[in-house]
């Protein structure tokens, strides 16, 4: 499974671009990203493409990042993303369950299971 689509693409608002004002829970997750048998999770809100050839490498996102007991806004790559996966010895997966879904709706998803 791909990491980003087209539909992906056209979708990220660009970085910068959406209000910080918003709570969380009333924020437009586009898409999410997780790596299996941990507890991180990448809530991605804006995003744009790098420069040059390593454009898809190079894209850069702003979300809502979830580690274990830490969680905050942050920027991060897919290059990035890649490394962190390589480290934990798993692959980076998208949640292909997430497509323009608040953040609320998600963790209210999570906490019925």
């Amino acid at each position: 499974m791909e990491l980003l689509n087209m539909k992906i693409i056209r979708a990220l608002p660009p970085l910068g671009s959406t209000n910080d004002d918003i709570p969380l829970n009333d924020r437009i997750v586009i898409c999410s990203f997780y790596i299996p048998h941990t507890n991180k999770v990448w809530y991605v809100l804006e995003g744009q493409p790098g420069l040059g050839f390593t454009w898809y490498l190079d894209f850069t996102f702003y979300g809502y990042v979830v580690d274990g007991c830490i969680s905050l806004f942050s920027v991060f790559t897919i290059d990035g993303l890649l490394k962190i996966s390589k480290s934990c010895g798993n692959p980076i997966k998208r949640d292909t369950s997430v497509f323009k879904v608040p953040y609320g709706e998600l963790i209210a998803r999570n906490t019925n299971h």
